[in-house]
């Protein structure tokens, strides 16, 4: 037999109202319950608790805009309007300043009949959340600002430093090639000898910075890996040929196109073998490249460069692709270098997927294997790989088309945008001496105001004072005039990386060369307009 309490309905709606204000206080979130016009009829403990008060008085029938605030009141409102539950976050600043941050679910409270009566809002607070979002947030911020500072100084650093090197190269070349006694032509080659090797431990050590911040983007294109491997072998002759070595590159049913990142895989070419150059001193080094297919669209390309230098101690193999490690130091005097240059390569190669075995024997020579990945491309490319060279973006046709050869008698007219004088003026002297009429434009203002002079040709710098060389090269491709914004521009810079490069080809320069103007640029430019 139920004992009589229990029969009593008072008492069972009293117990169940205590029931349920015990559970709604045991809620770790708050909870709390209004009517339509948005008065508090009701919340637990752990809103008190967040709202920092212990006055339950105080804020029963009191509006929730009162307690929390007007945007609150304003989402509570769509709730009660349109009869659909809505979360959003929601912000509460205590009296003391304390803002907190709260995930709000707010949901219509209905009657038997399916009438709204009020809403029930529960409220997860997330200030502990927000707050490592904005501190994440700040710290991503401070980490970019710090990634663009350092980013510009390395920009500055590499102009600022390089420009005057090219200067010297340029001063030396020029007087090396004027009428000068054979006595001061040795001091002469001493500068300009002193000038690139300082200019190629700067490319090392940019490089090298670029590398391991990240800023060398993987471009992923179509490029004829032949033209790669004849390029690199064909810079690197004359050091071959200065040593007297014999010097051979060999390819292995190569296909022509491959789609990858050319600029890593000429890069890791160049100081691998500029490295097997450097060590040998008496017979050869060979370059050995072959096809590996693996479908038939897929395939590793396998590069082997053999030499028959000094050889790498065993016990000092395992550290040579460490950065800034060299097998002799450079104040001993005898290999001159940074110890970047296999560090950058073991870079280049883990962003690529590639690899690499290295063997050797002190006194024996050295065996470098490389391999990497690529795709084999499918466009049908009628022109030969010779015809363009490295900085070539166009098919010979193209090209020649481009350029308009023209054959009048009268001196061809170069436009030669360049803000350093020296530069510029000594450019123009080698450029004159080939009989070519040569106008100066200091800055990007002064070359579009002279561009209307009609040139056949005109030089652009791109790191200019004014406006930047690709500014003034999108300006002059704009001209109505065909035959101004169709003259042939090349650039040439200090900042000669891929990145650079694309950039360049976008704003509508033909070509692209690294500094400075020497005389075998100087030639090929001549050859361009005649």
């Amino acid at each position: 037999m139920k004992h009589k309490i229990y029969c009593n309905k008072t008492f069972q709606l009293k117990a169940k109202d205590i029931a349920l204000d015990s559970l709604f206080n045991l809620f770790p979130i708050n909870f709390c319950w209004m009517d339509t016009a948005g008065y508090i009829l009701g919340f637990n403990q752990q809103m008190l608790d967040s709202l920092d008060t212990t006055d339950f008085v105080s804020i029963i029938g009191r509006h929730s805009s009162d307690i929390f605030n007007k945007i609150a009141w304003e989402n509570t409102k769509t709730v009660i309007k349109t009869g659909k539950p809505l979360t959003v976050e929601e912000i509460h600043v205590l009296k003391d300043g304390t803002t907190l941050y709260f995930l709000s679910m707010k949901n219509p409270m209905k009657d038997c009949d399916g009438n709204i009566i009020g809403v029930v809002n529960i409220a997860l607070d997330i200030t502990e959340r927000k707050s490592m979002e904005m501190n994440l947030k700040l710290l991503k911020e401070a980490a970019e600002l710090a990634d663009k500072v350092k980013t510009e100084f390395l920009t500055n650093m590499r102009h600022d430093l390089r420009t005057p090197l090219t200067g010297i190269l340029s001063i030396s070349e020029f007087l090396e090639n004027g009428e000068i006694e054979s006595s001061r032509k040795k001091y002469l080659k001493d500068i300009k000898h002193c000038a690139e090797s300082m200019l190629n431990h700067l490319n090392e050590i940019v490089n090298h910075i670029k590398a391991e911040s990240g800023e060398f983007s993987i471009i992923e294109k179509e490029f004829n890996i032949h033209d790669v491997l004849y390029d690199v072998h064909k810079m690197m002759l004359p050091v071959a040929t200065s040593k007297k070595l014999d010097f051979t590159l060999m390819l292995d049913h190569i296909p022509h196109w491959l789609i990858g990142d050319s600029g890593r895989t000429q890069r890791i070419l160049m100081n691998l073998i500029s490295n097997a150059l450097k060590f040998t001193d008496k017979g050869f080094v060979k370059i050995n490249a072959k096809w590996l297919p693996i479908t038939h669209q897929e395939g590793v390309l396998q590069l082997i460069i053999e030499d028959s230098g000094i050889g790498i101690p065993h016990d000092k193999q395992y550290i040579i692709f460490e950065k800034f490690h060299k097998l002799n130091p450079s104040h001993e005097g005898v290999y001159k270098g940074n110890g970047l240059g296999l560090n950058i390569v073991k870079q280049f190669l883990e962003d690529i997927r590639g690899e690499y075995t290295l063997k050797s024997d002190l006194g024996k020579g050295t065996i470098f294997k490389v391999q990497i990945p690529y795709k084999k491309s499918i466009s049908n490319h009628s022109f030969p790989y010779e015809v363009c060279k490295m900085y070539c973006s166009e098919p010979v046709e193209a090209v020649i088309a481009n350029y308009g050869l023209k054959s009048e008698p009268k001196k061809k007219k170069i436009l030669l945008v360049e803000d350093h004088q020296i530069i510029a003026r000594v450019s123009k002297d080698i450029l004159e001496k080939l009989d070519l009429e040569v106008d100066i434009a200091s800055n990007g203002t002064e070359a579009l105001y002279l561009i209307d002079n009609q040139y056949d040709l005109v030089i652009m710098d791109i790191g200019l004072p004014d406006i930047s060389g690709y500014t003034v090269t999108r300006c002059i491709r704009e001209n109505k005039n065909p035959l101004i914004s169709q003259v042939p521009i090349i650039a040439i810079t200090a900042h000669s990386e891929e990145e650079e490069r694309k950039l360049a080809l976008e704003a509508g320069v033909n070509e692209i060369f690294p500094k400075p103007l020497n005389q075998q640029l100087a030639e090929f430019i001549k050859s361009k307009v005649s």
